[in-house]
C-alpha cells in the first residue's frame, strides 16, 4: 500500500509482504475488504471474517460469507462507526461463527475443483 510510518499512529506495525495462506490460520478474526481472493483464502483457512466492502464484488462474497454464518451481514453502508465495527468482531468471535468457519474450511478441502473444471471443459469439447 506504500503507507509511510509516518502516516499512522504509534501504536501501528507496517508489515510489508505477510501470505494470507499463512497469516489467516493463525488469527482468530481476518478482518478485509472482501476481494473474492482474500475472502477465499479465509474460508479455506477456517477463519471467521469481517468484511468491510467498499466496490466491485466484495459486497457479492461479503454476502456469501454472511449466508454461510462466517461473517456478520453487511449493509452497503458498512460499519460507520467503532461500536459497529465491535458488533461485527463480536459476532466474527462467536462459538457459532467459529464453527460455522471451521465447517466450510473442511466442505472446501472435500472440493475437488479441477477435477471438476477439467470435466465441464471437456464436456463442451467436441468429439473427436
Amino acid at each position: 500500500s506504500r503507507i509511510e510510518r509516518s502516516m499512522l499512529p504509534g501504536n501501528f506495525y507496517i508489515a510489508r509482504d505477510v501470505p494470507h495462506e499463512w497469516l489467516f490460520p493463525r488469527v482468530s478474526v481476518a478482518i478485509h475488504h472482501g476481494g473474492a481472493g482474500t475472502t477465499h483464502t479465509a474460508a479455506r483457512a477456517g477463519t471467521p471474517q469481517v468484511i468491510l466492502p467498499f466496490g466491485s464484488d466484495q459486497f457479492f462474497w461479503a454476502g456469501r460469507v454472511a449466508a454461510r454464518g462466517v461473517a456478520p451481514a453487511v449493509s452497503r453502508r458498512g460499519a460507520r462507526n467503532w461500536a459497529a465495527l465491535g458488533a461485527m468482531i463480536g459476532f466474527a468471535q462467536l462459538g457459532s461463527t467459529q464453527r460455522s468457519a471451521q465447517a466450510l474450511a473442511q466442505a472446501m478441502a472435500r472440493e475437488e475443483g479441477v477435477r471438476v473444471a477439467v470435466g465441464a471443459i471437456e464436456a463442451l469439447l467436441p468429439e473427436r
